[in-house]
């Protein structure tokens, strides 16, 4: 097992199309199994915080005096779907987990960020 003491946490958006691509009957499942595999052995390794696949339905909150909107928020045709966060040393080793990722050999797209520092006060606070 690596040690997590050594690592930084990054955040992994999965990017996919706005509209779901026409699947099989049963896809979804098995599609769902794949990814779960994924994440459970980077957590078994102790690379994972933990994640989650996101709802289509939200809503974008604006600065006062300005209306919200309804989404899914879109840049271009892609939505955020989901996220992970991971522990890696730096942004090489958070890419090189993020390649893993089973939507890569679909129409997923993954961004990966560092997430920021903050001051030890405030840890406690955040993930």
């Amino acid at each position: 097992m690596n040690d997590p003491g050594d690592r930084t946490p990054y955040l992994l958006l999965f990017r996919g199309p706005e509209e779901d691509p026409p699947r099989r009957k049963g896809d979804l499942p098995d599609e769902f199994a794949v990814w779960m595999t994924w994440i459970d052995d980077l957590k078994a390794k102790g690379l994972s915080l933990g994640g989650r696949p996101l709802e289509h339905e939200g809503r974008v909150l604006k600065p006062q005096g300005r209306a919200a909107a309804d989404g899914p928020f879109a840049e271009g045709k892609e939505i955020v779907g989901g996220y992970l966060v991971v522990l890696a040393r730096d942004l090489d080793e958070a890419c090189r987990i993020g390649s893993g990722c089973p939507g890569l050999k679909g129409d997923i797209s993954v961004e990966v960020r560092r997430l920021m520092k903050v001051p030890d006060q405030y840890a406690h606070v955040l993930l």
